[in-house]
C-alpha cells in the first residue's frame, strides 16, 4: 500500500509542475506578444492560440483561468468570451481571450 500512496504522490507533484510550467511557459509569450504589440501603439491583444505553440488555451480550464488570473492581477483588463461551433469554426467550443491596457 505504501508503494502505491508513493507512487499517487508522485503523480500529484508531476501534473502540479507540469500545470505550472505550461503557465508559466504561455504567460511569458503571451507578454513577449505584448510588448511587441504594444511597442506598435496598439491597446489590445486578442487571441485563442498560445503564440509560438498553435494550442488552444481554452482547451485546459485550470491552465485558462491561470492565465486570466495573472494578467488580472498585472493590471490589464481580461475579458474572454466562448464562441460555438458554427461552419467555420469546428464542432467543439472555442474560447477567446481579450488583455487589453492603455
Amino acid at each position: 500500500m505504501s508503494l502505491l500512496k508513493d507512487a499517487q504522490r508522485v503523480s500529484r507533484k508531476v501534473k502540479k509542475s507540469k500545470h505550472q510550467a505550461n503557465v508559466e511557459l504561455w504567460t511569458n509569450r503571451i507578454q513577449t506578444r505584448i510588448l511587441k504589440i504594444a511597442a506598435v501603439g496598439d491597446t489590445s491583444y486578442q487571441f485563442n492560440k498560445v503564440p509560438k505553440r498553435r494550442e488552444y488555451l481554452g482547451r485546459n480550464d485550470q491552465e485558462f483561468v491561470a492565465v486570466a488570473k495573472h494578467f488580472s492581477e498585472l493590471g490589464f483588463k481580461v475579458d474572454y468570451e466562448k464562441e460555438e461551433g458554427s461552419r467555420t469554426v469546428p464542432a467543439w467550443s472555442c474560447t477567446v481571450m481579450t488583455i487589453s491596457w492603455e
